[in-house]
């Protein structure tokens, strides 16, 4: 039975609003359930996985896998990975134009859209159309949107409304979960003591700095640069 490792740090939390914090590792071992349409290169009956059961297989004949599995297959030169429809050049650069240019709102990727991309650009970048391309585009969103994102963060009406875009991804999220924890146990240790409203903007600053907020000269906090996953 095939199977695969989960990130040795500490289990994965996702209860609800009490999601913790995630590793980048954890990130990827969630991005890795996506399912991915491969061509095999062989020919098997069903794969019995720790996740269910897979195929069966026949060579030349499309199926849908988690995309684990399409990497571990790849890595043995077993199957063409077919990218999602939306990891190709024309679609990044329209969505990157969009965030570009909406400065309310964020274009509709999809959710894990970050940690797929950069998976397959590891793994399966042969399979790729205009992979340079794509992986230049994949940086640049993520770095308007998470520099947007920073902007939108507002106190008061963000975070002490508890609320975000519906359209920011998995990634984006994380980074700014623990600044919105931080924020809104402050702005709750502020409610039970009954203090003012300047209390609560003297606090809720106090987390916007560690997430590189604060305002520095007018123009912003320190702007988030793309990183790769490991």
């Amino acid at each position: 039975a095939e199977a695969r490792a989960a990130p040795r740090s500490r289990p994965i939390l996702m209860d609800g609003d009490k999601a913790e914090h995630l590793t980048e590792d954890e990130l990827v071992f969630l991005a890795e359930e996506e399912p991915v349409t491969i061509i095999p290169l062989f020919s098997s009956a069903a794969v019995a996985t720790s996740g269910g059961t897979l195929g069966p297989f026949k060579a030349q004949r499309q199926v849908e896998v988690p995309l684990w599995f399409a990497l571990s297959l790849k890595r043995r030169r077993k199957c063409i990975v077919q990218p999602p429809a939306w990891l190709d050049a024309g679609s990044l650069a329209d969505w990157l134009e969009e965030d570009r240019n909406e400065q309310g709102g964020f274009a509709a990727l999809p959710f894990r859209y970050y940690e797929v991309a950069t998976l397959l650009l590891r793994e399966a970048s042969d399979d790729i159309t205009e992979a340079s391309r794509v992986r230049l585009l994949v940086e640049d969103l993520r770095a308007v949107r998470q520099n947007k994102l920073h902007n939108m963060l507002n106190i008061t009406s963000r975070i002490v409304s508890d609320e975000l875009p519906k359209e920011i991804s998995h990634a984006e999220m994380n980074v700014v979960r623990p600044f919105m924890v931080k924020a809104l146990g402050a702005f709750d240790r502020y409610d039970v003591a009954g203090g003012g409203a300047e209390g609560t903007q003297t606090q809720l600053g106090g987390a916007a700095d560690d997430f590189g907020g604060g305002d520095q000269g007018g123009g912003g906090g320190m702007r988030s640069q793309p990183r790769e996953l490991r």
